[in-house]
């Protein structure tokens, strides 16, 4: 189990993952459902919030929940641990998306950051996080097979057919275009 410290466990959900996990021999890591908690916090963070807990990714990716299980095969995909800022793109990228399973019954409340710089500084931290993996997969350092970033998905997959949150996907892309833009400073 990989678990990010400011994630509370909920009672069971550990053994209700180990029994998803051992139910089906093709599953190698099975996560918890999310739950982005908003509530107090600005509404820049809100609208982005909106935007990125529908993003079709967080359906099958292992990232962006505190808490991942994997099998003792998957664990022997990889040596050791690398060290990286982007620890769960990486376990990500360490299985197919049948490989991975979400585990309804099992519900992490991720907390949102409480102001807007903060939210900014996190995302700058992921993209570099990011592009630190890319840069490693792509030189061989690291083996991971990395998601290709579709920087779309937020209109055409959110936006687009829930039109009602069409301020906050323009929240999420200026905050988005923000962070980018921030990230490539030193």
């Amino acid at each position: 189990v990989y678990l990010d410290a400011d994630i509370v466990v909920p009672a069971g959900g550990i053994a209700a993952l180990r029994d998803a996990l051992e139910s089906d021999h093709r599953i190698a890591a099975v996560m918890p459902r999310r739950r982005l908690n908003v509530t107090g916090r600005p509404w820049p963070v809100r609208g982005y919030s909106a935007i990125h807990e529908r993003l079709p990714t967080f359906r099958t990716g292992l990232f962006g929940r505190g808490m991942v299980m994997i099998s003792q095969t998957g664990r022997a995909r990889f040596e050791c641990f690398p060290e990286l800022i982007a620890d769960d793109l990486f376990l990500d990228g360490q299985f197919s998306d049948e490989e991975k399973m979400e585990v309804d019954q099992v519900e992490v409340v991720v907390e949102a950051p409480y102001a807007t710089a903060d939210l900014l500084r996190r995302l700058v931290r992921v993209r570099r996080g990011n592009a630190q993996l890319r840069r490693l997969a792509a030189t061989g350092e690291v083996r991971a097979a990395i998601r290709t970033p579709d920087r779309w998905a937020w209109l055409r997959d959110v936006v687009i057919r829930e039109p009602r949150l069409v301020f906050a996907g323009v929240t999420y892309a200026v905050v988005s275009l923000l962070a980018a833009l921030l990230a490539r400073r030193s």
